[in-house]
């Protein structure tokens, strides 16, 4: 065995471990920090070295040791800088604002929004198909087809959380919560949403409604995460084709997980090493991915040097116009300012992660931003995997459908 060998397996193994560590020295039920190591954990670390054993990596990349090693290196100082600045913030903690705002739900505002909001889903939707995922919402022009999705869904989800909140503090029938949670399930039916959504909506759903469970068990919260990734992310990636197409490419289970596992799945890391290569050759862009990402809501008719997002950028494949490649947090750093970019960003997201964590846990009543932290978790792993121009779209647009809810459905 090569020595360059044996210092990516060490390399691997050493990430694997620290990200282990990072999940269960977290103390608290469910936290943006543990979505943070799980994903670090699985995408980074644990799912790539298995690819590098069998030496097969996502859309047929070949891989040098030099990039993986750089790679590797490179998720190394993310995670340590990482660490760094969430101790240093965490002693700083007493300087955090306690919120004083109580958030009292107006009912029938509330339900009227999000029983509306449902039904609009529903109608927009070919009502004898709802199940299927490539059916989308019937409207012709793909930006209000667009802008209507993602503000409808924002609203059923909060407004579902909200019913939550009021059923659990007995202000909220059985009756009239039943029949919230079968409109929330049927407007967003698991085989018929985009698996970022569907994360988001059931994930948030569950640590709202379970929320004392995942607090007796610590652990009960990344073990979920880390079952659904490797176990219902896979089963999921097939939802997209017609039942012939799952009949011929998928002739067993195995086929599914090697579909998944070695696929566009966990192209992550694979994009990560794509985006070094790319930057080697073409140079960092200086900032252009990350005011794309910023600027996100002017038009490309507007704005014809609008870049497109950084997967795919870097990941174009010949003979093929697809385009939905992921671009992890870390490789939006570095393809925008390098090394100091991806250190940068990661530096950025600990300070926010360790307040928003601490502010939901120890520092908050109940109030809008508590509401939404449980959503938080679903769209940031979304971010975390890529790229950042959807994710951080889809993340305004749920965060301001759902402030629009606060103002409409909030009683002093």
């Amino acid at each position: 065995m090569h020595l360059d060998t044996i210092v990516i397996l060490v390399s691997f193994l050493l990430n694997i471990l620290i990200s282990f560590y990072g999940i269960v020295a977290d103390k608290d039920a469910f936290s943006l920090n543990k979505v943070f190591w799980v994903f670090n954990l699985l995408f980074l670390a644990l799912v790539p070295f298995g690819q590098f054993l069998v030496g097969s990596f996502p859309w047929g990349r070949i891989l040098t040791n030099h990039t993986i090693l750089k790679a590797n290196g490179l998720i190394f100082l993310y995670q340590i800088i990482y660490t760094l600045v969430r101790e240093k913030v965490n002693k700083h903690f007493s300087e955090l604002m306690e919120s004083n705002k109580q958030w009292t739900i107006s009912k029938k505002p509330m339900l009227g929004l999000y029983f509306v909001s449902c039904i609009l889903l529903f109608a927009f939707s070919d009502f004898r198909h709802f199940w299927q995922r490539s059916n989308g919402l019937v409207i012709q022009n793909a930006t209000l087809q667009l802008l209507a999705d993602k503000t409808l869904r924002g609203i059923c989800l909060f407004g579902l959380l909200s019913s939550i909140y009021l059923w659990k503090d007995k202000k909220l029938s059985v009756g009239i919560f039943s029949l919230v949670l079968l409109s929330g399930l049927l407007a967003n039916f698991p085989t018929a949403i985009p698996r970022y959504w569907l994360a988001t909506f059931y994930l948030s759903t569950i640590l709202f409604f379970f929320k004392e469970k995942f607090i007796l068990n610590k652990q009960l919260f990344p073990s979920l995460l880390v079952g659904s990734s490797l176990l219902l992310f896979p089963m999921l990636s097939i939802l997209r084709y017609s039942i012939q197409e799952i009949k011929t490419k998928f002739g067993s289970l195995p086929d599914v997980y090697s579909f998944s596992f070695l696929g566009g799945d966990f192209d992550a890391y694979s994009s990560l090493c794509t985006t070094i290569n790319y930057v080697r050759e073409e140079g960092v862009t200086w900032g252009k991915q990350l005011a794309t990402v910023f600027l996100f809501f002017i038009p490309r008719s507007m704005w014809p040097e609008k870049s497109v997002g950084s997967g795919a950028l870097v990941n174009r494949l010949e003979n093929s116009d697809f385009t939905n490649f992921s671009s992890p947090f870390i490789a939006e750093g570095y393809i925008n300012f390098g090394i100091i970019g991806s250190l940068l960003f990661v530096a950025f997201a600990s300070w926010f992660i360790v307040r928003y964590d601490n502010f939901y846990w120890r520092g908050a009543k109940c109030n809008y931003a508590t509401l939404v932290y449980p959503a938080a978790i679903g769209m940031f792993f979304f971010m975390l995997r890529g790229d950042l121009l959807s994710s951080f779209a889809y993340s305004v647009g749920l965060y301001f459908s759902g402030l629009f809810c606060y103002h409409f459905c909030r009683r002093e």
